[in-house]
């Protein structure tokens, strides 16, 4: 595995320390980073294949770091944060990020979400994110270039156990829970989901009430 290289970003060095001793176990190339100005100067010059990326950090923290990483590159992430809540995790993941690990978390379980995401082996399309305030609400729209999903899978894509055609979860056997788990969430914390197909592009638009 000295081919694959994970770039682990986080202000703490005991954390930095600790994920690359394990990393570095399961035979791969590590290189750290202390905030996400110092990864996007390392990507820059860098082959990476995966990157562990916190999200409280300074000068440049996992969220603004991702949303930039996400305009050019599309490799898995795996975000790191202390909040716990499920309207964290969300933001997280709409922003970019593969997968959320809470801390305090166990290395070896992030040893095996590493692998997970590095075995799928798939390269996402090119993703853009939006984010704006309308008075009282958030809009948040995630859209993703691909083949177009027809009107009558569409209609259905948020019912539990249904998989889109030609979905990776229905090529891997998986259960089609992921975005039927996002939209109660969502509508758990008084907001509303929405899916588009159009000209090759999948969008999602998820309206939040205003903290």
């Amino acid at each position: 595995m000295e081919d694959i290289t994970i770039l682990v970003v986080d202000d703490e060095k005991e954390i930095r320390d600790l994920i690359g001793i394990y990393a570095s176990n399961e035979g791969y190339r590590v290189i750290k980073a202390a905030d996400g100005r110092e990864a996007l100067e390392i990507l820059e010059r860098e082959e990476v294949h995966l990157l562990v990326l916190d999200i409280m950090m300074p000068n440049m923290d996992g969220i603004q770091a991702c949303l930039k990483i996400r305009e050019r590159k599309h490799m898995p992430i795996i975000m790191l944060s202390a909040k716990s809540q499920d309207m964290d995790k969300i933001y997280g993941l709409s922003m970019g990020a593969d997968d959320y690990m809470i801390k305090p978390f166990n290395p070896l379980e992030l040893m095996a979400r590493i692998k997970s995401q590095l075995r799928r082996g798939v390269k996402p399309g090119e993703i853009g994110v939006w984010l704006k305030r309308e008075g009282q609400r958030i809009e948040l729209t995630v859209t993703n270039k691909g083949e177009d999903i027809p009107p009558e899978q569409l209609a259905r894509i948020f019912e539990r156990f249904y998989r889109v055609e030609g979905s990776r979860s229905l090529k891997t056997g998986g259960a089609g829970l992921g975005l039927a788990i996002v939209k109660s969430i969502v509508e758990l914390h008084g907001g509303a989901i929405r899916a588009e197909s159009q000209e090759g592009v999948i969008s999602f638009h998820i309206w939040l009430p205003s903290p």
